[in-house]
């Protein structure tokens, strides 16, 4: 597959091409194409910087709160349950603070977007007008979904029924974005499923199962991104 071309042919360079940290386009990274699912590596003196730097701002956007469906199951209703993003987001910083000793990361509000400004991602503009300079973590919600594809992706739409088993996943990117410079200095995503339910067994007692299972995505989901935060994966 070749490399995308901009409108007079010429070859667009690709975030991460040749460096590892990129410079911010954001308001072209699409939120579900194949930018968002980069992985840019987190370099030494970065860390050292998010030491030694006044204040570093975390957010999260609004989470999800319909939970989409996938493959055959999308003959189902949506459910109207919220994503775990916010419990990602605390549990990331509990661990930065406790464990990596980051204690100047300061936890914000989540800001208000329309949605039509979440679809390919918030304009770096946007965050400068609101936080001014310096250092920006944020968590976004790529996927929050049933599916009964799961690792399998041969499943057919037809052969879908209440018992057919089905899949609760989570996907969230987060970054670290420098203002000032308007540098991506950090990207990744994580991506935690459950184990395989009938949909008949989601949707009982008012879909108990589903608030259940959803506490530990977003645990699962946080410990990922810390260990890629720290290099560890």
């Amino acid at each position: 597959i070749g490399r995308p071309h901009d409108r007079h042919g010429r070859r667009r360079r690709l975030p991460g091409d040749g460096r590892r940290d990129g410079v911010l386009p954001l308001g072209r990274q699409c939120r579900h194409g194949p930018q968002a699912d980069l992985d840019f590596e987190l370099e030494p003196q970065v860390h050292e910087r998010l030491k030694t730097n006044p204040e570093v701002v975390a957010i999260h956007y609004a989470p999800e709160t319909l939970l989409s469906v996938e493959g055959g199951v999308s003959r189902h209703d949506l459910f109207r349950v919220e994503d775990p993003l916010l419990t990602v987001k605390d549990r990331f910083l509990i661990t930065l603070r406790e464990q990596m000793h980051l204690t100047n990361v300061q936890a914000m509000p989540a800001p208000r977007f329309q949605p039509w400004e979440m679809q390919y991602g918030v304009d770096v503009r946007e965050l400068i007008r609101l936080y001014d300079h310096g250092l920006v973590l944020d968590f976004q919600t790529l996927q929050w979904a049933f599916t009964q594809y799961g690792e399998n992706k041969l499943s057919k739409w037809s052969d879908w029924n209440m018992t057919t088993p089905t899949i609760l996943f989570h996907r969230v990117r987060a970054r670290l974005i420098d203002l000032d410079q308007r540098k991506l200095l950090w990207q990744t995503t994580c991506y935690v499923h459950t184990q395989q339910h009938s949909m008949q067994e989601w949707t009982s007692n008012q879909s108990q199962l589903v608030k259940d299972e959803r506490e530990d995505l977003g645990v699962r989901c946080a410990h990922q991104l810390v260990e890629k935060f720290a290099g560890t994966l």
